[in-house]
C-alpha cells in the first residue's frame, strides 16, 4: 500500500511524515515543520509553534476535543454516526476528526491510506480492489460504524477498546455526558483546601459543595469551569495567588507552582478518585479531589485511574 506523503492545494503544500501509516508531522514545500503529532495507540498530543495540544477521542475514536496546557477547550466536534460533522467549533487547525483519520476541508473526504471515504454519501468514492463475497465494492464498514472502522481502505476491523490514557482512547463518554451534581453533603468544613507543603493535593470544601450541589451541567469540562468560579468565590480564595483568583474567577485552574508542574501541564486537576470508567461518579464531589499535575501522574495508580 502506498501512502499519500505530499499534498498541494491552492499553491500550498503540504509534506507528511508517516511512522508505519500514521501522521507524525507536517512539513511545507521547504522542509519546515509546520505540526507534530504524538501518538500512543492513537494521537495523544499536538505540537505547533512551541504550543500543545491534547487530543480527546470518543470510544470510536473520534476526536471530539482539543485542549491547551490550561486545559481549555480550542476545538470541539460532534459527528453523525457516518461521521458528518454536525458541530464545529476549531480554533487550532487540525485534519484529524472522525475515526482520528484526516479529513481533506477541499473535498470533505476523508483519507483512509488505499481509498477516500465520503461521508455524505456514506460510501468510498473508488471501489475496493479485494473483491471478496460483497457486490457493493463502495461500501463502508459493511454500514455498521457503530461496530467496525476501516483505516486501511481495505477492510473493515473491530473496534478496540483499550483501557489507558496513553492509548488515548476514551473508555466512556459519560464525562462529556450530561449529568447532577451530587454529594458533598459531609464535605470537609475546616480552615484550608489545600494541602501539603506545596499545595499538592486539595479536598472539596463543603461551602464549595454547597453551591454546586443539585446543579445540572451538559459536561464535565462546564462544571470545572464553575467548580473553579466557586471557588474563586469562597472563604477559600485567599489560599491563591492574586492572578490565580482571576484565572479562577473566569473559569480557569488556578497555576501550581513549578516544583508541582509535569512537563507542559501546569493547572491543578480535578480527579476522580474511582475512575469514571470504573463506575465513579462523573459529578459525585465526594468522589472529586484537587491535585497537582505532579501528583496526578507520577503519584497516583495510572494502572487504576488511567488519568481520569
Amino acid at each position: 500500500m502506498g501512502f499519500r506523503y505530499k499534498k498541494e492545494v491552492n499553491g500550498e503544500t503540504h509534506n507528511y511524515i508517516f511512522d508505519g501509516w500514521s501522521i507524525t508531522a507536517e512539513t511545507n514545500k521547504d522542509g519546515e515543520l509546520k505540526s507534530r503529532e504524538v501518538r500512543g495507540y492513537g494521537l495523544v498530543k499536538k505540537e505547533i509553534d512551541n504550543n500543545s495540544y491534547f487530543y480527546h477521542q470518543n470510544e470510536h475514536g473520534d476526536i471530539t476535543h482539543l485542549t491547551n496546557t490550561d486545559e481549555e477547550i480550542e476545538n470541539s466536534y460532534q459527528y453523525d454516526v457516518f461521521g458528518n460533522i454536525r458541530e464545529q467549533q476549531e480554533n487550532v487547525e487540525n485534519i484529524f476528526k472522525y475515526a482520528g483519520e484526516q479529513l481533506d476541508n477541499e473535498t470533505q473526504q476523508y483519507y483512509l491510506r488505499a481509498r477516500f471515504y465520503n461521508p455524505v454519501i456514506a460510501r468510498f468514492t473508488q471501489e475496493d480492489v479485494y473483491r471478496g463475497n460483497g457486490l457493493n465494492l463502495y461500501v463502508y464498514v459493511v454500514n455498521n460504524p457503530l461496530l467496525w472502522i476501516d483505516p486501511s481502505g481495505y477492510e473493515k476491523c473491530e473496534l478496540m477498546i483499550v483501557n489507558t490514557e496513553s492509548n488515548s482512547r476514551v473508555i466512556s463518554n459519560n464525562r462529556n455526558s450530561p449529568g447532577i451534581v451530587t454529594g458533598g453533603e459531609n464535605s470537609y468544613n475546616g480552615l484550608r483546601m489545600m494541602k501539603g507543603k506545596q499545595g499538592n493535593i486539595g479536598i472539596i470544601p463543603q461551602e464549595v459543595a454547597n453551591r454546586l450541589r443539585d446543579r445540572e451541567f451538559s459536561n464535565f469540562d462546564e462544571f470545572r469551569r464553575e467548580f473553579w468560579k466557586q471557588v474563586a468565590g469562597s472563604s477559600y480564595a485567599n489560599e491563591f495567588s492574586t492572578s490565580n483568583i482571576s484565572r479562577m474567577s473566569q473559569g480557569f485552574a488556578p497555576k501550581v507552582i513549578k516544583e508541582q508542574k509535569y512537563g507542559e501541564l501546569s493547572s491543578y486537576v480535578l480527579h476522580h478518585k474511582v475512575p469514571i470508567h470504573a463506575g465513579g461518579g462523573v459529578y459525585d464531589l465526594d468522589n472529586l479531589i484537587v491535585v497537582t499535575p505532579q501528583m496526578h501522574q507520577q503519584i497516583l495508580d495510572t494502572s487504576y485511574h488511567f488519568g481520569h
